[in-house]
């Protein structure tokens, strides 16, 4: 999986970062999303415009036409001034989507509702899966689409993870990864992915752990270390 696209080669959470990671043959694109303040779903990680814009405000604070003509900020790099803010619905058809949702307040109540009567819209169940660190997400998610798959995003451990039906994957830090972990989740009939996975310290304890998908900044590259 190809963490807010391909990062490396391309600004995060775009087209050109999503097309990068089509090409380095990554399986899933995790990608984030935020809420316009004409309530759409919009591809972008932070609260705050500051890091990637170079401007202050949120996207709560403007409207899809206002973001449309949004361009990187000059710290970002060369090259990324036509890049835009893209819509959820990029990707359509053209590899599967991770998609991270946060409640950070700046949401609206039914955030996660309009995210999943989009991709119901455009005909992507089947393409998608939703993720977060909250676990509440995930309960909103099989409520309303038993049908779309969920992972529940941890840095902590947990104890008991039958304790959490509403996820259908665990998405563990590197530092949870563990074959005793990883097998007491694979005994549930569910999956393990792990996050971030870099080098090549990461990507055997990995494979020595039997995980069934890692999320990288740099797929292109980490395919490149399975290799050594």
């Amino acid at each position: 999986t190809a963490h807010r696209g391909d990062s490396v080669k391309a600004l995060e959470n775009t087209l050109p970062a999503f097309e990068k990671a089509i090409e380095s043959g990554a399986d899933w694109i995790e990608l984030d999303v935020k809420e316009t303040r004409d309530n759409v779903p919009v591809v972008f990680h932070d609260s705050s415009l500051k890091r990637l814009m170079g401007q202050d405000g949120t996207i709560r604070e403007m409207t899809l036409e206002e973001i449309k003509k949004l361009h990187p900020a000059a710290s970002m790099g060369p090259g990324y001034n036509n890049v835009k803010i893209p819509t959820l619905d990029t990707c359509k058809g053209r590899i599967k989507l991770n998609i991270e949702i946060k409640e950070d307040g700046t949401e609206s109540s039914d955030f996660t509702e309009r995210v999943i009567q989009l991709i119901r819209d455009k005909g992507m169940t089947d393409q998608c899966m939703i993720t977060s660190f909250c676990y509440s997400v995930l309960e909103k998610v099989k409520a309303i689409e038993p049908s779309l798959k969920t992972g529940y995003i941890r840095s902590k451990d947990i104890e008991d993870f039958s304790q959490y039906p509403a996820a259908d994957q665990f998405m563990l830090s590197i530092e949870l990864i563990q074959k005793e972990r990883v097998d007491q989740i694979h005994s549930l009939g569910k999956k393990v992915t792990a996050w971030t996975v870099n080098d090549l310290y990461s990507l055997r304890k990995c494979e020595s752990a039997q995980v069934d998908d890692m999320i990288t900044d740099d797929p292109g590259g980490l395919l490149k270390l399975d290799d050594q």
